[in-house]
């Protein structure tokens, strides 16, 4: 085929890439589709100019984040006055500003096979990839959903890998691996296969890291209302009172209830804090529930309480990491006075530290909502000394997506990583009980009203992926800038001595 012929197929083969990509992302289908996307993607930037892989990259990126986040467009059209069009449209500039990154990396791995060979570009590449996750996770806003990581979660695997290499060494196994497949594609065999068999050996034969009855047995309980939107405050707080009953009959000590369960606040609605206190010492158990809160300093902060059975309200922590445009807007000089989507009155202001609850059954680090996204507020809280993850949530924002179960995925790696359980409360869905391992133990599902009682073993030590995760982003993110500078940076020219001609000389 000419390189005339070939330019309609690659054309067509790239957006074909991103929607595979997002297909495990927005479909009940196989992770194996959205891999293949990512074989497919990996396969047409090592086979290209740099120019074509910044295009085709741009083009990938954008359909699979375009797809991936249709739950963008479900929030701003519930939540703000935007008409579906403006809500589309904010979509695919959000896709658009991912995939821009994507198309840098384009144009970097056509410089890397150039310089590295075929076999080093594709091994860059992978590295390369990890690298520009952990990009997204800091600039230029932090958004680092749909990693490689969060694709795998749902299979056996992953909650090993996660548990020994954190969720960064997950993503570059998962890199390594479809860059070792590309390679097969492009007809690469001899050297891709061991690679893969090594990526193989390493997915399939890893033991779990940490052992599930280890630690200290507790009972603990993770209650959903799926409340009305319609209902009112007293009604969410006699539902939420009635589960949580449930909970301690099952002999309950500690039971979560989701962010925003009730829109009452502990710190101004004295009634709300004195009924909470009743109903902790009453039925014999601690709670975490979430409250917004007013700081020191008077700013609105997104917070989780601690009411202990014997002590009442103990400790608050803040949320440390806010979602762009849903809890703050950006950039706030530009848009007014237009209101953040999630805010009741206002932004909310970020905490500035770590706190950990000290509940009765152990120490608690708390995770609100989006926090859960990030793997270093977790090592943050396992290296504290952390016991027990905790994240509370409202889904209910993401509409009838698959937003709920995309978050969930990264959930459950937090678990994994820490070698903590992991109680999850979303007050619609999808709330879940994770073991020390990763594995799930319960779930309640979208819309669903229950409670989830479990018996856990608490954590006593930080699983080797806490530790490990931290290594991979320091030696990923150094490799990769490096890489970027010899893609960048133009070969040294060879100095080349003039041919001597023949008579030329001295006599």
């Amino acid at each position: 085929m000419t390189k005339a012929a070939a330019r309609p197929l690659r054309a067509a083969l790239a957006p074909l890439a991103g929607g595979a990509m997002a297909w495990s992302f927005v479909t009940s289908g196989s992770v194996l589709v959205s891999l293949a996307g990512y074989v497919l993607l990996f396969a047409l930037l090592l086979s290209a100019t740099p120019r074509r892989a910044a295009f085709e990259a741009l083009v990938a990126v954008w359909v699979d984040y375009a797809l991936v986040l249709r739950w963008f467009a479900a929030a701003i059209v519930d939540f703000s006055q935007l008409s579906p069009w403006l809500a589309a449209g904010a979509v695919a500039a959000s896709a658009a500003v991912l995939a821009f990154s994507g198309a840098a990396l384009g144009w970097c791995v056509a410089r890397w096979r150039e310089r590295l060979g075929l076999e080093g570009g594709a091994l860059a590449l992978a590295c390369g990839w990890v690298g520009l996750e952990l990009f997204r996770t800091h600039f230029p806003l932090p958004f680092p959903w749909g990693s490689l990581a969060a694709l795998v979660a749902p299979l056996p695997w992953s909650a090993r890998v996660a548990s020994w290499s954190g969720t960064e060494g997950l993503s570059l196994v998962v890199a390594l691996g479809v860059a070792a497949a590309a390679l097969v594609l492009l007809g690469r065999v001899r050297i891709a296969l061991p690679l893969l068999a090594i990526v193989g050996g390493t997915a399939w034969l890893l033991p779990g890291a940490v052992a599930e009855d280890g630690g200290r047995q507790v009972r603990v309980a993770v209650v959903q209302g799926s409340a009305s939107p319609q209902s009112s405050d007293l009604e969410r707080l006699e539902l939420y009172e009635e589960l949580t009953h449930r909970a301690a009959v099952r002999g309950a000590r500690l039971v979560v209830w989701p962010e925003s369960a009730v829109r009452y606040r502990v710190d101004l609605h004295e009634g709300y804090r004195l009924r909470l206190e009743g109903l902790a010492a009453a039925e014999g158990v601690d709670l975490i529930v979430g409250s917004v809160v007013e700081g020191d300093g008077g700013e609105r902060l997104n917070g989780a309480v601690l009411v202990r059975s014997d002590e009442g309200v103990m400790t608050i922590s803040a949320k440390r990491i806010l979602v762009p445009f849903g809890e703050y807007l950006p950039l706030r000089a530009l848009f007014g006075t237009l209101p953040a989507l999630a805010a009741e009155a206002g932004d909310f202001s970020p905490g500035r530290r770590i706190v950990l609850h000290p509940a009765r059954v152990g120490r608690i680090g708390v995770l609100v909502c989006y926090e859960a996204v990030f793997p270093s507020l977790t090592r943050q809280l396992a290296r504290g000394g952390a016991q027990l993850l905790v994240n509370i949530t409202n889904d209910r924002w993401f509409g009838w997506t698959r937003g709920p179960g995309q978050h969930l995925r990264h959930a459950r790696l937090r678990a994994a990583e820490a070698g903590l359980p992991l109680l999850r409360a979303a007050n619609s869905g999808i709330s879940a009980i994770f073991s020390r391992g990763g594995e799930l133990l319960g779930r309640l599902d979208v819309g669903e009203r229950g409670v989830l009682v479990r018996e856990l073993s608490l954590g006593a030590a930080p699983a080797p992926g806490s530790r490990v995760g931290r290594m991979v982003v320091w030696v990923c993110a150094t490799l990769s800038l490096l890489l970027v500078l010899l893609a960048v940076v133009p070969p040294r020219e060879t100095r080349r001595e003039p041919a001597v001609r023949a008579g030329d000389g001295d006599a």
